[in-house]
C-alpha cells in the first residue's frame, strides 16, 4: 500500500513547480501596473498568486495521470499482466486517487506558500513584483502558463516515488528542464510575427524576468520538503479506500 501512497506524493511533485519554472526571457509584453505597488496588498504574495492562476490544474493532473499509469505498468509485472489482460486497471487506480492528490497538493501549497513568497520578496522589489504579476496575467503570459500545463514532465520524480525513496532536487530540476524546453517551444510556435517582436523586447523592458531562474533554484529545497511531506492519517485512509475501490471495479469487470 505504501507504493500507492508515494505514487500520490510523486505525481503531485510537478504541480508546485509549475509556478517556479525557468521562463525564457523572450516572452510577451508585460502590463506595467506599478501604480498598484503602493496599494495595501502584499505584492509578492500577489505575484505568487498570479504565477499559479495561469496553471490549468486539471490539465496538469491529466498529464501526470498518464505518466504515472505508464510507469506503474512498467515497474510492476503483476499490474502489467493484469492491465494487458483487461486494460483499464491502472487508469482506474490513478483516477481514484485524483481527489486525494488534489487535496494533498492544496494542503502543501498552503503550508509552504509563505516560504515561496519570502524568496520572491528577497529577489524582487515591490515594483518588479507588480510588473511580473502583470506579465503572468497578460494574454501571452497566460498562454505561456497554459503551455506549461500541457507539457509538464515528472518522470524522475515519479520513478523515485515508485521506488519508495524521497524525491530529490535533481529529479525536480530534471523535470523542470524538460518541461521548460517543451513548453517554450510549443508557446513560441504559436506566436504571430507581431508577438515575436514583443517577445524580443521584453528582457530590455523588464530585466527582472531574467532572475526567474534564480527563483527556481532557490525554491528547490522548499519544493523538496513539500513533495516529501508525510501524508496525514485521513489521506492514508482515503488512498487505501481508493485503491480497494479500483480493484473491486476491476474484479467486477473481469468477472461480469
Amino acid at each position: 500500500m505504501k507504493t500507492f501512497r508515494t505514487i500520490a506524493l510523486g505525481a503531485l511533485a510537478a504541480l508546485a513547480s509549475m509556478a517556479t519554472l525557468t521562463l525564457s526571457p523572450l516572452t510577451a509584453q508585460a502590463q506595467d501596473t506599478s501604480a498598484q505597488a503602493g496599494a495595501a496588498v502584499d505584492v509578492h504574495g500577489d505575484l505568487y498568486d498570479a504565477m499559479n492562476e495561469g496553471i490549468d490544474d486539471e490539465m496538469v493532473l491529466n498529464s501526470l495521470v498518464r505518466q504515472v499509469a505508464e510507469q506503474i505498468s512498467q515497474s510492476s509485472p503483476q499490474l502489467a499482466t493484469m492491465e494487458a489482460q483487461n486494460p483499464g486497471l491502472v487508469l482506474e487506480l490513478i483516477q481514484a486517487l485524483r481527489p486525494v492528490m488534489r487535496d494533498f497538493r492544496d494542503r502543501g501549497q498552503r503550508k509552504y506558500e509563505p516560504q515561496f513568497v519570502d524568496i520572491l520578496r528577497d529577489l524582487f522589489s515591490d515594483q518588479e513584483a507588480v510588473q511580473l504579476a502583470g506579465f503572468y496575467r497578460s494574454d501571452l503570459g497566460r498562454r505561456l502558463l497554459i503551455s506549461v500545463s500541457a507539457n509538464v514532465q515528472a518522470e524522475q520524480a515519479i520513478d523515485q516515488a515508485l521506488a519508495e525513496t524521497d524525491i530529490t532536487a535533481d529529479a525536480l530540476d530534471a523535470g523542470d528542464r524538460i518541461t521548460v524546453n517543451r513548453s517554450v517551444g510549443a508557446f513560441m510556435a504559436g506566436l504571430s510575427d507581431e508577438e515575436m517582436e514583443e517577445m524580443a523586447s521584453l528582457a530590455v523592458r523588464m530585466p527582472s524576468i531574467s532572475r526567474m531562474p534564480e527563483f527556481q533554484q532557490r525554491s528547490l529545497p522548499v519544493r523538496v520538503a513539500m513533495e516529501n511531506e508525510p501524508l496525514s492519517a485521513e489521506e492514508t485512509r482515503l488512498i487505501e479506500q481508493a485503491v480497494i475501490s479500483a480493484f473491486e471495479k476491476y474484479r467486477e469487470r473481469t468477472q461480469g
